[in-house]
Order: C-alpha cells, then sequence, then structure tokens
C-alpha cells in the first residue's frame, strides 16, 4: 500500500495518509450472462406480483410471458364485465392514457349490459379485444357485430344461458384462431346443445377444435357423433356429460364406439356417462392412449375397464379423478393407482366409496410427486393415521382438500408422539380446504395454521373468536382467498383485523356468519386494494354478492 504525507489544510502540519490501492484500479465487467431463473421459481417470484405490476413484468422478455401465461396468473388477467361496471371501465379506458395501457386482459367474463350501455361496451371491446384469448359469456351480445371484436380468441365457453335462442347469434368463423368450445352447466338444455353442435359442425365452420365441451342428449346423440368426426383429427381434449333416454336405439353404442376410436389424439378426457355400455365402451376406445387428464364420474360400481385403461396410461397420466364410485368388494383394483401411476400431479376422489385407510396411506407412501390432493366426503379413508402418512410423504403438495371428512380430529394436523407429522411439513402448501370439517371447530385449528405462502383458506362450522382470526392472518399473510362459514361468533372486529392485515386478499366469503353485517364492506374494499370478490350473508337465505367498482 502505498504511503503519502500530506499538509493538513487545517493545521498546517504534515499528515500521513495511506492510498488505497483499489482507487487505480480498473476493473474489467464480465460479459457473461446473469444465469437464468428456473420457471418454477420465476412463478413463485410472480405470484406475488399484483395485477398491474405483472403487467408490466410480462413485457420484459419471452420467458417472463410465457411463465406468466400459466392457468395458476388467469384470475390475475382477467376482467369481468357487467352492468354495474361498464362505464367505471369505459371511463378509464377513455379517460386515462396510463391506465388504459396496463388493460391487457387474457380472459374476459361477459355477465350483461343495458342496451343503453351499447355504445360504451362497443368501446372496451374494441379496445381489448385483440388481446382476449378466452371468453365466457353468461349473455349473448345485443348486437352480433361485437363478436368480431375478439380476433385472436382460442377459447369460448357459454355458462348461465338459460334463455338460449333456436340459433347460435355468432358463427365460430367470427374467431379466427379459435380452438376450444365449451358448453356443460345446468343451464345446457337440449335445443342449446343441439344447436351448439350445429355450430360446430364441418359444414358450417373452418374451425378445428382441439377442445370440445358438451352436454349430450340421447335424442341429438348422432349429431354430437358427427362432430366429433369432423374434428377428430385434431381433438386433443374432450369433456362429455351423456344423458341416456329410455328409446336409445339398439346401434347406438356401436357408433358411438367407432366414433371414439378416431379420436387418436386426445389427451385430457371427462366423462360424465349414465349409459352402462356406452361408458364401458368409451373406456375400451381410451385404452392404448397417451392420457395426461383422466376424470370420471358415474353414478354406479366401478368398471373393471377403468383400472384396465389406468393401467395402459401409466406412464403419462398427470390428473386423475374419480367421483361417485363405489367400490363393490368383489372387485380389486385400487392398488393401480398407488402401484403403477408414479406420475400423478393431481389426484382428486370425491364423493366416493373406492378408498379405505391402507390404501390412501399407499398412495401417499407411493406418489411423492403429487401437488394437489382432493379428498372430499372420503367416508372412513381420510382418519388421523392416513393424514400422517400424507404429511410425510406428500411434502410437494400445493393444493389439499379435505372437505366433509369427520373421522380426524386437530391432533392429526397438530401431531402426536404415535403420528409425529404434523401438516406444517406441507411447507409449498398455498390451498387449503376444511370446510364441514365439524370436528375442527375452535381457535386451535387457525393456531396450528402456519404457511408464509398460503393463498387460499377455507373453514367453518365452528366457535372461532376474533383473538383466533388475529392469530391466523399473522401467520398466513399473503392470502388471497379467504372463506369461513357458519361461524356464529365472529364479529366485526376480525373483519377490521382481516382487512388490515391482508393486503393482497381479493376473494372474501363470510357465509351465514350471524355477527357479521354488510356495512363493513366499505373498510373492506378501502384496506384491501385488490379485493373484487366480497360475499356476506348473516343468515342463511341472505346471500348477495358485491363486486370492487
Amino acid at each position: 500500500m502505498a504511503n503519502n504525507w500530506e499538509m493538513d489544510r487545517g493545521s498546517g502540519a504534515s499528515v500521513y495518509r495511506e492510498e488505497d490501492p483499489c482507487r487505480n484500479e480498473t476493473f474489467q465487467l464480465r460479459d457473461e450472462p446473469l444465469p437464468q431463473l428456473h420457471n418454477e421459481i420465476l412463478i413463485n417470484i410472480f405470484s406475488y406480483l399484483p395485477y398491474t405490476d405483472l403487467t408490466q413484468a410480462r413485457l420484459v422478455c419471452r420467458l417472463w410471458m410465457e411463465a406468466m401465461a400459466r392457468k395458476r396468473f388467469s384470475n390475475k388477467f382477467s376482467l369481468r364485465i357487467k352492468q354495474d361496471n361498464v362505464i367505471d371501465i369505459w371511463k378509464q379506458l377513455a379517460q386515462t392514457r396510463h391506465f388504459a395501457s396496463g388493460m391487457v386482459y387474457s380472459h374476459v367474463e361477459y355477465v350483461g349490459a343495458d342496451s343503453a350501455q351499447l355504445n360504451e361496451l362497443q368501446f372496451i371491446l374494441e379496445s381489448i379485444g385483440a388481446d382476449v384469448r378466452s371468453l365466457k359469456l353468461k349473455a349473448f351480445f345485443e348486437q352480433n357485430s361485437l363478436y368480431a371484436c375478439f380476433p385472436n380468441l382460442e377459447r369460448l365457453v357459454l355458462a348461465g344461458l338459460y334463455v338460449f335462442p333456436a340459433q347460435v347469434p355468432f358463427e365460430l368463423n367470427a374467431f379466427g384462431n379459435l380452438k376450444g368450445v365449451h358448453f356443460v352447466d345446468d343451464s345446457v338444455k337440449q335445443r342449446s346443445s343441439e344447436a351448439l353442435l350445429t355450430t360446430c359442425l364441418r359444414e358450417n365452420t373452418t374451425a378445428r377444435l382441439e377442445e370440445l365441451s358438451i352436454r349430450v342428449y340421447a335424442e341429438h346423440a348422432e349429431l354430437f357423433l358427427a362432430v366429433l368426426r369432423d374434428h377428430a383429427e385434431t381433438l386433443k381434449s374432450l369433456h362429455v356429460v351423456y344423458f341416456e333416454s329410455m328409446n336409445e336405439p339398439a346401434s347406438l353404442t356401436s357408433k358411438w364406439v367407432e366414433a371414439f376410436g378416431q379420436l387418436k389424439k386426445l389427451q385430457k378426457v371427462k366423462i360424465y356417462a349414465c349409459n352402462t355400455q356406452i361408458f364401458e365402451g368409451t373406456l375400451q376406445c381410451l385404452q392404448g392412449l397417451p392420457l395426461r387428464y383422466l376424470e370420471v364420474d358415474c353414478l354406479r360400481p366401478v368398471n373393471p375397464n377403468i383400472f384396465k385403461l389406468l393401467e395402459s396410461c401409466a406412464k403419462t397420466l398427470e390428473h386423475l379423478a374419480f367421483f361417485n364410485f363405489y367400490l363393490p368388494k368383489h372387485i380389486a383394483g385400487t392398488h393401480v393407482i398407488s402401484e403403477c401411476c408414479h406420475n400423478l400431479k393431481k389426484l382428486i376422489l370425491s364423493y366416493t366409496r373406492l378408498l379405505e385407510e391402507d390404501e390412501l396411506c399407499s398412495i401417499a407412501s407411493n406418489l411423492v410427486h403429487l401437488e394437489v390432493l382432493v379428498l372430499r366426503y372420503c367416508k372412513h379413508a381420510v382418519t388421523n393415521r392416513s393424514l400422517a402418512a400424507i404429511f410425510k410423504h406428500s411434502t410437494q403438495l400445493r393444493e389439499l382438500d379435505l372437505s366433509g371428512n369427520n373421522d380426524f380430529n386437530i391432533e392429526a394436523l397438530t401431531g402426536t408422539a404415535h403420528h409425529p407429522y404434523p401438516i406444517r411439513r406441507l411447507r409449498r402448501l398455498e390451498k387449503l380446504n376444511l370446510k364441514s370439517c365439524q370436528q375442527l371447530n375452535d381457535d386451535e385449528l387457525l393456531e396450528t395454521l402456519k404457511f408464509p405462502h398460503l393463498r387460499s383458506l377455507s373453514f367453518g362450522r365452528g366457535l372461532y373468536t376474533d383473538h383466533g382470526i388475529e392469530v391466523l392472518v399473522k401467520q398466513c399473510p399473503l392470502l388471497e382467498e379467504l372463506i369461513i362459514t357458519f361461524c356464529p361468533t365472529l364479529g366485526r372486529n376480525a373483519l377490521f383485523c382481516i382487512a388490515k392485515s391482508l393486503p393482497r386478499l381479493r376473494v372474501l366469503h363470510l357465509l351465514h356468519c350471524a355477527q357479521v353485517d354488510k356495512s363493513v364492506r366499505l373498510i373492506l374494499y378501502n384496506e384491501c386494494p385488490l379485493l373484487v370478490d366480497l360475499e356476506i350473508s348473516e343468515k342463511r337465505t341472505e346471500v348477495k354478492t358485491y363486486f370492487h367498482q
């Protein structure tokens, strides 16, 4: 180190100073780029950002845009248009350029608008329509020309359309890139299903569908099969709900099997069938396909062909769901789930008597890659012992649903000397549903939930106090969705605590909580700027939804 003697300006004395050699060194910056973050890390970081920041972040590069295109972010890039907010959205688009530049929505839900708002609605759709990839219609547009505002639409969902015209008021060709049509909710009737299927025929559209969800009635089953044949070369996802008839022709089953035999590219299948022969034939046709997603619902005993199908696609299957099944004693096959389907990431077993405690323990120990596990109303399978196995082995879980199960208690979550595996081992947990678990009914449950990354929580039917809620929100500060049902002891102080402690809250439902009234909703909106869905009901018969303006 160089030694220098200098004259001090204040005293005039000579002073000794050391010279830092780093002052004269020239550092050369490396041209090596920073290492790219893994997609999982990016997604985890982005999940903390609100909508306004996400819209800017996804413009940085293609990698970030692809990361935010995941389904996980779909709710943050969605816009709900209804009569109450049309004028507000129009004003923000028309008068605030900075706000308008950030309004990039990939999903739009249209609930309806007043006839006097048509000009404003048209302006909104023309402004944002080019970026919309998914459109959900709960009402038809009054002007058919508005459908042309979505030139890049890929997915069309129809829902809640109980009043349906004799003819669909649009052509699929109006959407240049349309790949999916979905119409399966309770509003679908014979006439509306037939009208939509007619629109999907090759003679009426140039669109080549990759996704189709539809309710099918026996009276127009052959029309549905014609649509399948027309799109057999491109169809990758199929969701069909079939309603049988007393007068079905004998040849329908063979035609059904023939049509399904042509679907060689199917990767995602949901089947809800009442006809036993059609259901069995469909399962046989699916064997050998590289299925990644299988969901079946049938109010009857398990068909043995299901387990043959699971064995045939065990290497590719990532999502498996069984609803409304029961397993006769003479059929053995549920071991296939734990022994063969090692790549499963999502498993749903709901309203079913397929499982026993031992089988659930086996599933937990073998399917270590599970990220989503839904066990709704699984009688006698969800116990302290089986939950200990889940908490021990399934540490990758991001979503856990135990609603409707009453054969375990709070010790299953806290851990005991006999089962020393508490729920807090699930460090990645983001969504937890404990609704209708009546044995979890006091503040001890809330004190057990220590999840700093939890985004969604549902519970209820207990005597929870304001103190318990205070503890909960401190332990789960990133909650975006909170649903509490049948809690007569919660008061206004609990709501104030929620409002001040959960700034990221987007959805809050307080159902049948006798001491909670609607007068606090303005406070909640002021304290929670991201809140878009607030539902408060004091009594079981009074339910109303408020949406943030």
